[in-house]
């Protein structure tokens, strides 16, 4: 049966007298890949941030499986799992001790699942090096298991790939398939058409802080209805991933 987690109320936040979003809404649904589609600075980073508690919305309410956010990012902190564009890992821990030390903020178990993901992606055989030695994919790798190690029934991914070769990128996306197929949900932050054509149910098209359209008809989505929605811009790329 599906169940709505998470509802965006007509939210807005400004930066200054600068725009981030302005009034949008939208509901995200059990199993479901939700796709912020848009060009460098359209809003979707601060949309994610609102949505994980790290920033305040100035108006409207965000809702996660019917608890309203107050910005507070502790209320989140297990059911939100957050992979920022441009992740600050402590270059002092190996990634066993960075995942050791989430678990204990989160009160959660350092649990099997993180070390199955530390196979799959290939962490293992550097688990017990310093993260400041790590190379900027491995870093990757690694932030990507801190935001979904716990299990979140939301994961939030700001340009997940960014940095990967594409066997990292696919080791990635069959981890993100089958945590779908078990219920939870996924939005993801893009400018990569491929991407966004490949797992997405709906596509939220924004620019300039507002949502522009939400298209449910992924499966015949090209890429030039969007370039052309958009009136054409340099920040949309054409597709990265490999077809299997």
């Amino acid at each position: 049966m599906t169940e709505t987690l998470l509802e965006l109320r007509n939210v807005t936040k400004y930066y200054d007298s600068k725009v981030g979003v302005e009034n949008i809404s939208f509901s995200l649904n059990s199993g479901e890949f939700l796709a912020l589609f848009g060009p460098n600075g359209a809003g979707k980073t601060t949309t994610l941030k609102l949505i994980a508690g790290l920033i305040r919305p100035d108006s409207g309410e965000i809702i996660v499986m019917s608890r309203k956010l107050d910005g507070n990012a502790s209320e989140a902190k297990n059911l939100i799992g957050y992979l920022p564009e441009y992740p600050s890992l402590p270059e002092y821990l190996t990634p066993e001790e960075f995942i050791e030390f989430l678990a204990a903020l989160r009160e959660v178990k350092s649990s099997e699942y993180a070390h199955e993901l530390f196979k799959a992606l290939g962490i293992d055989e550097f688990s017990n090096e310093l993260i400041a030695k790590l190379s900027k994919g491995q870093r990757q790798l690694v932030a990507f298991t801190a935001s979904i190690f716990h299990r979140p029934k939301i994961l939030l991914l700001d340009e997940p790939f960014l940095g990967l070769d594409i066997f990292a990128q696919e080791r990635i996306s069959e981890i993100l398939l089958e945590y779908i197929s078990e219920g939870n949900s996924i939005i993801f932050s893009t400018h990569i058409f491929d991407f966004v054509k490949r797992f997405s149910h709906r596509v939220i098209l924004i620019s300039n802080g507002r949502i522009k359209d939400i298209i449910y008809d992924v499966e015949n989505l090209n890429f030039g209805r969007l370039f052309k929605k958009f009136g054409g811009w340099a920040g949309c790329q054409q597709p990265q991933l490999s077809e299997k």
